[in-house]
């Protein structure tokens, strides 16, 4: 508002001087003129009419910069109570950090003070510290001497003890050795007076008939036992003959072609094995299904399974000794004109899939053979059983190295005097079906 207020007074002055100004000329025509009073007044009120709104016009000019220049006041004084704000924030903030800065060389005292008395505590408590273990030092000698003398002590009477424990322990040893070697015996006399030994089946010597007709050109062998003895399609038997002191030599297999009353026309079976072998020993299994060596054990009393190199055989008949009339059949499930009964021994639960105690066929495959060439299988041993068939073990300290449960009854038809046979000499006739 200071600056404006000469700008108005200069305003009010230029107009103030033109009202004179025509106040004057008006006065000098009526005085001076010679047109009629009525012309000269119209001039007049002409001139004074333009006069009129050239002033009307600089008026205008004049507001329109008066109105400029009050909207210009207006920022100019909004600036100013923005700035006097920022002053008033700044006074605050500037009181706000002259207390801060007295709080900080408060603490920054406070903490040095701090310091120095810890400083004070620690040297102290070190040096009462130094002072209770001076104490403590002279205290302990004298008790670790008493400690150690009681030691030496207990030590010499321990050593008394153990001498007197290791004479007790060895007199009871003695005592026990001599007990056990009693009741061993005794078990032994037991044993000899109620159990008998295992007694391998000798099922697979026995003839069941004889070949009466060979001819081998054709895969021709006919056999003397047919539909009378039980004979079906299908049947399958080892032919064998009997040499130097009545050892059995195989000659092949035969199968069951056509069945008759009296007689069966039957063919050789051929087919090219590789028959595994135990790689410890010198055994080679005699059938290409045998999966244990015969002859040997492997860790922990389990049978050694016949991995190694093998060799590739003919299971036919051999030409340099083949099959010809007189010859002798045998089938271990087969006898002419009975039913066997048999017992299938072992742990016959399946787990993945398959039978613990099983070699290379279950009990339910070997059940479903036996059946098939009129065999009975039952589920307990008695007197009426005619062959055990076992699997991987025949005794207890067998099954258990493998880990299975004992059979009680194969230790029944071991006491009965059960024949036994085993798995692994039945592949060639398991393998049929």
């Amino acid at each position: 508002m200071k600056e404006i207020g000469p700008l108005i007074a200069l305003i009010v002055f230029v107009v103030l001087t033109l009202i004179c100004s025509i106040c004057a000329y008006l006065n000098y025509s009526e005085i001076e003129g010679t047109s009629p009073p009525t012309t000269r007044m119209e001039s007049k009120i002409e001139v004074e009419a333009k006069e009129v709104e050239k002033y009307k016009a600089d008026i205008r000019d004049v507001q329109a910069k008066i109105d400029s220049l009050k909207v210009q006041i207006r920022q100019e004084q909004d600036q100013g109570e923005f700035l006097d704000g920022l002053k008033a924030l700044y006074d605050d903030a500037e009181k706000t950090r002259g207390k801060t800065q007295g709080l900080s060389q408060k603490f920054a005292t406070a903490g040095t003070d701090l310091g120095r008395d810890i400083d004070t505590k620690k040297k102290k408590q070190k040096e009462e510290i130094s002072a209770k273990d001076a104490d403590l030092d002279n205290e302990k000698t004298p008790l670790i001497q008493k400690a150690t003398e009681q030691k030496d002590l207990a030590e010499k009477l321990m050593s008394k003890d153990r001498k007197d424990l290791e004479a007790e322990e060895n007199l009871y040893k003695r005592q026990k050795n001599i007990e056990d070697t009693q009741l061993a015996e005794a078990a032994r006399q037991q044993d000899a007076l109620t159990s008998r030994e295992l007694e391998h089946a000798t099922l697979l010597q026995e003839i069941d008939g004889d070949v009466i007709k060979s001819d081998p050109t054709n895969n021709t062998i006919i056999i003397n036992r047919g539909t009378a003895d039980g004979v079906q399609n299908g049947f399958r038997f080892e032919v064998f003959t009997m040499r130097n002191s009545n050892k059995k030599v195989s000659k092949g297999y035969i199968e069951v072609r056509k069945a008759e009353a009296s007689l069966s026309e039957c063919y050789i079976l051929k087919r090219v094995v590789m028959l595994p072998s135990d790689p410890f020993s010198d055994y080679t299994a005699d059938q290409p299904e045998a999966r244990y060596s015969a002859k040997h054990s492997g860790k922990n009393g389990l049978a050694q399974p016949l991995s190694g190199n093998g060799r590739m055989v003919d299971l036919g008949m051999q030409p340099l000794d083949p099959i010809v009339e007189g010859d002798h059949i045998e089938n271990p499930f087969w006898k002419p004109g009975k039913t066997l009964t048999f017992y299938i021994a072992g742990d016959k639960k399946i787990k993945d899939g398959q039978q613990r105690t099983a070699i290379a066929y279950s009990a339910q495959q070997i059940a479903r053979v036996v059946q098939s060439y009129g065999g009975k299988i039952v589920d307990k041993v008695d007197m009426g059983v005619d062959y055990v068939i076992t699997q991987k073990y025949f005794d207890k300290a067998t099954a258990s190295a493998q880990g299975v449960d004992p059979d009680p009854n194969f230790e029944r038809a071991t006491t009965l005097g059960v024949p036994v046979v085993f798995e692994w000499e039945l592949f060639r006739f398991l393998d049929q079906k």
